[in-house]
């Protein structure tokens, strides 16, 4: 494992179980970074930024999302041009978003309400509203891999009473 003074955030699993993905400061900027579990060299993943990523359940692709700007990215790890999944996503809320076999849910705060969950789906544009969150307490989802459930942590309302107090004066 990596055990030094850097910072390390965000870590997350490859697909296959064999490495380890985080966001650390190394070389003075966030970016992405790798390491084998059973073993061996830290290799930096991306050199223009990234805080949080997750790798999709293919081992294709990789979902980033950085400190410099809105939105979650899909780089392939083969190579190439990043696209743009989502603006949506912030890097501060990177335990809100997960991925499942086709696509990504994700938590947004469009207006002054609760917070809504959304899907965008492969190959689409437009993210999709699945329904409000009344009850999110704090960050983090978990999605299946097939998508059928999110999970999430939620607090009970509790009910208050006003009482009222006599004042002898």
């Amino acid at each position: 494992m990596v055990s030094d003074t850097t910072s390390a955030v965000a870590p997350s699993w490859s697909h296959d179980g064999r490495r380890i993905y985080f966001g650390s400061l190394r070389g003075g900027a966030w970016q992405i970074w790798t390491v084998e579990v059973d073993g061996g060299e830290l290799r930096q993943v991306t050199t223009d930024g990234g805080y949080a990523a997750v790798e999709s359940a293919d081992g294709q692709s990789l979902f980033v999302t950085r400190l410099d700007r809105v939105g979650l990215w899909r780089r392939p790890l083969a190579g190439g041009p990043e696209t743009l999944v989502t603006d949506k996503v912030l890097a501060e809320q990177w335990p809100n978003w997960g991925l499942y076999d086709r696509g990504v849910y994700f938590v947004t705060w469009p207006d002054d309400g609760d917070p809504r969950l959304e899907v965008i789906e492969s190959g689409s544009v437009r993210p999709r509203a699945v329904a409000r969150l009344p009850e999110f307490a704090w960050s983090g989802i978990a999605v299946s891999r097939d998508g059928a459930r999110v999970i999430f942590a939620h607090a009970d309302r509790h009910t208050s009473n006003i009482g009222s107090l006599a004042v002898v004066r």
